[in-house]
C-alpha cells in the first residue's frame, strides 16, 4: 500500500469511489464538493447514496483527487447519463469523470448555475441548470446528471496495461495524456449496455464524459420537451 501510494503522490491523480443503494461503508471519502446547506430551503431532485466503498486513508490522502462511478441506468437497462453529483448524508460528491476533467484543468473549481425554482404543489423546486469549470459549461437535467456524448465504437485508444508493466509501449505513447485505468475482460464485470455498444467497458463512459467535458459537447434535453 505504501509503495502505491508514493507513485500516487509523484502525479496528478484522481481515484474511484463505488457509491449506491447499499448501506455498507469502507474507506474514506473526499471532501465533498458542496453542502446541502448551500441549497437553501429549496427542494432539488439528485440521487443519493446511503453508503460507499473508498480508498484506504493511506491512498486517499496523497491522491489529488476522487469521484463516484455510479452510472444512472435508464428503465430500458441502457446507461446514458451520471449524475454529476451524489448526496451521501449532508455532503454532495462529485463524479468521476468531473473529478478528472477539473484536475485536468488545474484543479478548476465547480462554479453552480442554479434557475429560479419554479412552484410544484405546494413546494419550491430548484433545478441546477449547468456546472461550469474553467471555462466550459455542462448542462444537467433536473436530476443532476450529465448526457454521456458517447463516441463511435474505436473512438478511444486502449492500451493494455500488461505492456505498460512490461515496458514495452513507449513513454510518448501516454506523455501529457488523460489516462483512465479500468477493464474490459467479461469476468470482470464492467460492461454497460450503451446506445452505442451492448457491452461497452465502463470506463469508456468516464472517458466520454471527460472529453465532452473539455470538448464543449455535452448535450442535454431542453427544458421544454
Amino acid at each position: 500500500d505504501q509503495v502505491l501510494a508514493d507513485e500516487i503522490s509523484r502525479w496528478p491523480v484522481v481515484l474511484g469511489i463505488a457509491m449506491g443503494g447499499k448501506e455498507d461503508v469502507a474507506g474514506v471519502l473526499p471532501r465533498p464538493v458542496f453542502d446541502i446547506k448551500a441549497l437553501g430551503d429549496i427542494t432539488y431532485r439528485y440521487y443519493v447514496s446511503t453508503g460507499y466503498s473508498g480508498n484506504i486513508d493511506r491512498l486517499q490522502n496523497v491522491a489529488t483527487a476522487a469521484g463516484h462511478f455510479y452510472p444512472a441506468i435508464d428503465i430500458d437497462g441502457i446507461t446514458r447519463r451520471v449524475p454529476m453529483f451524489m448526496r451521501y448524508k449532508d455532503g454532495f460528491y462529485e463524479a468521476l469523470s468531473l473529478a478528472i476533467a477539473r484536475t485536468a484543468i488545474g484543479n478548476a473549481p465547480v462554479r453552480l448555475q442554479i434557475d429560479k425554482p419554479s412552484k410544484v404543489g405546494n413546494t419550491l423546486e430548484g433545478w441546477m441548470r449547468a456546472i461550469r469549470i474553467g471555462e466550459s459549461e455542462i448542462p444537467l437535467d433536473r436530476a443532476m446528471t450529465a448526457m454521456v456524448p458517447y463516441r463511435a465504437p474505436g473512438g478511444f485508444r486502449y492500451v493494455s496495461a500488461t505492456d505498460v508493466i512490461r515496458g514495452t509501449l513507449p513513454a510518448e505513447d501516454l506523455k501529457d495524456k488523460i489516462i483512465l485505468v479500468g477493464t474490459s475482460a467479461q469476468g470482470l464485470v464492467d460492461l454497460r449496455a450503451t446506445p452505442v455498444q451492448e457491452d461497452l467497458p465502463g470506463v469508456e463512459v468516464h472517458a466520454a464524459l471527460v472529453a465532452g467535458m473539455l470538448d464543449g459537447t455535452i448535450k442535454n434535453r431542453p427544458p421544454e420537451t
